[in-house]
C-alpha cells in the first residue's frame, strides 16, 4: 500500500537551539510540534478533493516520540527515526500520493462490462497533474511551530 506523508522533525535540535531558556521544556516543544500537525492536517482536509471522502477520512497526525512503531490516538505508525522526535501528517491511502504529484504513465485495465458490451483487458496512457492538498497545508502552516515556540518562551519569561 502506498504512503504519503509530511514529517516535522527535529525535537532534539529544537530544544539544542534554545536551552538558553530555562522554561523551554520538551512538553512544550512536543505540544507545539502536535499542535502544528494536527493543524497541518486540517488545513489538508480543506483542501484535498473529496469523491468518496475516503482520502480525506485517511489523513491523520501521529507522534513518533512515544517509542519506535508506537500508535498515537488511534492513526498510523510513523517511521522511528533514532534521536528524533516526528510528527508525521499523511494518509496511508494507496492513491494519496498520486492525487497530491499526479500520475502519468500506463495502466492496465481488466477485463469488463460497459454498457452491456464486454471490453477486453488493455493498457491506457493517464496522465493525470494531480490536486496537491498536503503540501500547501505544509507550507501555509509551517511557520506556526515557531510562533508557538516563540510564545511559550514569552510567556513564561515573567
Amino acid at each position: 500500500m502506498g504512503e504519503f506523508n509530511v514529517e516535522i522533525t527535529g525535537l532534539d535540535k529544537a530544544l539544542s537551539k534554545i536551552t538558553r531558556y530555562t522554561n523551554v521544556t520538551p512538553e512544550k516543544v512536543k505540544k507545539a510540534m502536535i499542535q502544528t500537525g494536527y493543524a497541518i492536517e486540517t488545513e489538508a482536509k480543506k483542501n484535498v478533493p473529496v469523491d468518496s471522502g475516503n482520502l480525506k477520512s485517511n489523513i491523520t497526525t501521529s507522534w513518533s516520540g512515544d517509542g519506535p512503531g508506537q500508535e498515537k490516538d488511534g492513526v498510523g505508525k510513523p517511521p522511528a527515526v533514532p534521536g528524533e522526535e516526528t510528527v508525521v501528517v499523511g494518509s496511508n491511502v494507496e492513491y494519496a500520493k498520486y492525487q497530491e504529484f499526479g500520475f502519468h504513465g500506463e495502466v492496465k485495465v481488466r477485463a469488463h462490462t460497459r454498457a452491456g458490451v464486454g471490453v477486453k483487458a488493455h493498457t491506457r496512457k493517464v496522465n493525470y497533474a494531480g490536486k496537491p492538498y498536503l503540501y500547501p497545508a505544509f507550507q501555509k502552516k509551517k511557520g506556526m511551530l515557531k510562533k508557538k515556540l516563540d510564545k511559550a518562551v514569552e510567556l513564561d519569561k515573567t
